[in-house]
């Protein structure tokens, strides 16, 4: 059946769960999130499990209907899920998946078993890899995998910029960030936010998972 929603989520590559990452605050994010109804996703590097502030899991615990955490690589080093050795990948998956297991162990945040590739580089025998662990889905910025075409078919989707998003006509809808992009305020968002609602009047802004 198909569903008479569109899905959304905000992806945020790489920050750690503290009071302030970057150009980003979780508290002021959360309140542009209720009062412009969006969702947001952190891809969360599994290397960081024990730098989060426990005021912030709170929060991540408190509003599971705004925020959410995945996975995003293990070590987050160039090209770490870029190879094709089978065995090197299972190893990885599992050290990332342990990781987040002791993360949510520590904090009390669960995590979505869905894989952000980093630096957007993959292999097809990197999705096995994911597979064979119980992974849901990957979601990556391009299908363009280093052993040739995309051949796997595990569950995989794209991720777009918002200058990209509003053009795009793909269910679900993902648009990937970094904390960057609130180096001058907030309004670049909130403006794509209201764009977006306005435009698809069905949207559902709901976790990667």
């Amino acid at each position: 059946m198909v569903s008479e929603y569109r899905h959304a989520c905000i992806i945020i590559d790489d920050p750690l769960l503290r009071e302030n990452y970057g150009f980003l605050n979780y508290r002021k994010l959360l309140d542009l999130m209720d009062r412009h109804n969006f969702f947001t996703t952190i891809a969360f590097i599994p290397f960081n499990y024990g730098r989060t502030d426990r005021k912030i899991a709170a929060l991540f615990q408190e509003r599971p209907d705004r925020f959410s955490i995945c996975v995003h690589g293990c070590d987050h080093t160039g090209g770490e899920f870029a190879i094709t050795n089978a065995d090197c990948l299972d190893r990885k998956v599992q050290l990332a998946t342990a990781r987040m297991l002791e993360h949510q162990r520590r904090t009390g945040v669960p995590f979505d078993r869905i894989m952000v590739f980093p630096q957007g580089r993959f292999s097809n025998a990197a999705m096995l890899a994911l597979k064979k662990n119980g992974y849901l889905g990957a979601v990556n910025t391009e299908a363009a995998p280093v052993d040739g075409p995309l051949t796997s078919n595990f569950p995989f989707f794209l991720r777009y910029k918002p200058e990209e998003a509003l053009k795009c006509d793909c269910e679900p809808l993902f648009i990937v960030i970094h904390h960057e992009y609130f180096k001058d305020g907030y309004n670049r968002l909130t403006d794509f936010i209201d764009a977006v609602n306005a435009q698809q009047k069905t949207i559902k802004w709901d976790s990667v998972g």
